[in-house]
C-alpha cells in the first residue's frame, strides 16, 4: 500500500559538495532550478564576507544566553558580528575519508531497497553554473518506480530508540519534561551519527551538502538587498524559525547533549545545530510514527525522516508526488518518460513562494499560489482567539445575570 504525500515536510533544491561556493542566497547557483524556473533571494554575488551563518537565530541565541547564562561558557560565544566560512556548521567528521556519492544506489540495494537505474548526476542551470540532482541511467517509463528506500534505511527520531541508544523512558522525559520534540530528537541523532566515522549512515551522511541556503543564514542586509526587506510574511517566518532553533538547541543542550557524555563527548556547536536543522527542513519527508514507539505513546503521530538517495530529487511543479509505503518506506516515481541522463524530479507540493523560500531555499517565478500555509495558520489562530474572546464574553454575561438574579 502506497499513500501520496505532497512534500509538506520536504526538501530544497539540491546543492552539491561544492556548496561552500554555491550554497548561499547570492551564490552562483543558490536556489536555482533547471530552465531558470526557480530563482534565488538575491542576485549572484560573492557573500563569504557578508554572510553570518544562522545570523538571525544566532542573534537571538546571544540574547538568550546573555539573559539566562544557562549553557555556553564565555570561551564559546556566537557573535553575530563574526563572519566565519559558510561551512562552519558542517558536522560530518573526517569528510576526506568519505566514500563516493556515486555508490549510494548500490547502498540502497544492499539495504533491501530498489533502484531502477538511477544515480546522482550534475546538471547545468540555464544561466550558467551547476547543481546536483538524481538522474536516470537508463530509459524509464512514466509512472515507473525509480527508487524505493525501506524504512530501515531512513534516519528519524525513532532511530535512537530502535538502536538502543536512548531508552523509551528517557525519550519520554526528553519530550515531556525537556521541551524536545521529534524534530529536535532527529537533529540530535543526525549530529550524533555525523560525528561517528563508523556510523551505519556514514555513506548517506557524506552525501549531504556542506551548506543549505535557507533564510535564517541571512543577515537583514542580505534580505533587503534581495528585495525582500518589506516582505512581512518572509521576515516573520524567518524570525519564527530562528526562535525555534534557539529554543530547540537550548533544550537539546540542557537535556541530552550535556547529560549524555557517552553519546556527546563534546557538545555540538550552535552553527552545527543550524546545519542539522537545515538538512531536516530541506530534505525530509513526513511519515506516520510507528505505533510501537515511545513517541507514538506520547501522542506524536507524524515525524520527519531522511532517506538516502531519494532525498536528491529536486522540485518541478509539473511532477508527481512521492509515495510512502505502509511500513514508512519512500517510493519515487518517474514523472514522465525519461531517457538516460534525464533528471528525476518530484513536486514539493502546491506551496506559495514564502513557504518554498523559508523551507527549501528557492522561489518559483510566476507562482500562481499566493495563499500560504502560514496564512492559514494565522487565520486559525485569529479565529481561535475570537472564539475564546466570545466564550469569555458569554461567561461574563452569564455571571452578571446570576448576580442580578
Amino acid at each position: 500500500e502506497v499513500r501520496w504525500i505532497d512534500g509538506e515536510m520536504r526538501r530544497n533544491a539540491q546543492m552539491d559538495e561544492g556548496a561552500d561556493e554555491m550554497g548561499s542566497w547570492g551564490g552562483d547557483v543558490a536556489g536555482q532550478k533547471r530552465h531558470g524556473r526557480v530563482w534565488s533571494l538575491s542576485q549572484p554575488r560573492q557573500v563569504l564576507g557578508s554572510l553570518s551563518p544562522c545570523f538571525l537565530a544566532t542573534a537571538l541565541f546571544v540574547t538568550a544566553c546573555s539573559l539566562s547564562m544557562l549553557l555556553l561558557p564565555l570561551s564559546n560565544p556566537f557573535s553575530p558580528l563574526e563572519h566565519p566560512p559558510l561551512e562552519q556548521g558542517y558536522a560530518v567528521a573526517q569528510p576526506w575519508r568519505c566514500p563516493p556519492t556515486s555508490d549510494l544506489a548500490a547502498l540502497v540495494r544492499r539495504g533491501g531497497g530498489q533502484e531502477a537505474g538511477v544515480a546522482p548526476m550534475e546538471y547545468e542551470f540555464a544561466h550558467g553554473g551547476k547543481y546536483r540532482g538524481l538522474g536516470a541511467t537508463r530509459s524509464l517509463r512514466e509512472g515507473e518506480v525509480a527508487v524505493v528506500v525501506p524504512a530501515g534505511m531512513t534516519l528519524s527520531a525513532v532511530t535512537a530508540e530502535e538502536g538502543g541508544r536512548i531508552s523509551p523512558e528517557e525519550i519520554e522525559g526528553l519530550v515531556k519534561g525537556g521541551g524536545m520534540d521529534e524534530f529536535s530528537l532527529l537533529a540530535s541523532m543526525l549530529l550524533l551519527e555525523a560525528s561517528n566515522v563508523s556510523s551505519r549512515f556514514r555513506h548517506y551522511l557524506c552525501s549531504l551538502p556542506r551548506h543549505i541556503p535557507l533564510p535564517y543564514y541571512q543577515t537583514p542586509q542580505d534580505i533587503s538587498l534581495g528585495g525582500h526587506g518589506k516582505d512581512t510574511r518572509l521576515l516573520t517566518s524567518v524570525l519564527s524559525t530562528g526562535t525555534v532553533l534557539v529554543r530547540s538547541y537550548l533544550a537539546a543542550s540542557n537535556h541530552i547533549m550535556n547529560k549524555r557524555k557517552d553519546l556527546f563527548p563534546s557538545r555540538p556547536s550552535f552553527p552545527q545545530w543550524c546545519w542539522a536543522a537545515s538538512v531536516i527542513m530541506s530534505r525530509s519527508w513526513g511519515v506516520p510514527v510507528p505505533n510501537n514507539t515511545a513517541l507514538y505513546r506520547l501522542g506524536t503521530r507524524q515525524m520527519h525522516i531522511l532517506a538516502p538517495l531519494a532525498d536528491m530529487v529536486n522540485h518541478d511543479e509539473a511532477s508527481r508526488k512521492v509515495g510512502v509505503r505502509g511500513d514508512g518506506g519512500i517510493v519515487v516515481y518517474a514523472a514522465r518518460n525519461l531517457s538516460a541522463g534525464d533528471e528525476i524530479t518530484i513536486t514539493y507540493g502546491n506551496k506559495c513562494n514564502t513557504e518554498l523560500m523559508v523551507n527549501y531555499g528557492f522561489q518559483v517565478p510566476g507562482n500562481a499560489r499566493t495563499f500560504c500555509e502560514w496564512d492559514k495558520l494565522v487565520a486559525k489562530s485569529l479565529l481561535r482567539q475570537k472564539e475564546e474572546e466570545e466564550g469569555r464574553g458569554v461567561l461574563l454575561v452569564s455571571a452578571r445575570q446570576k448576580q442580578e438574579g
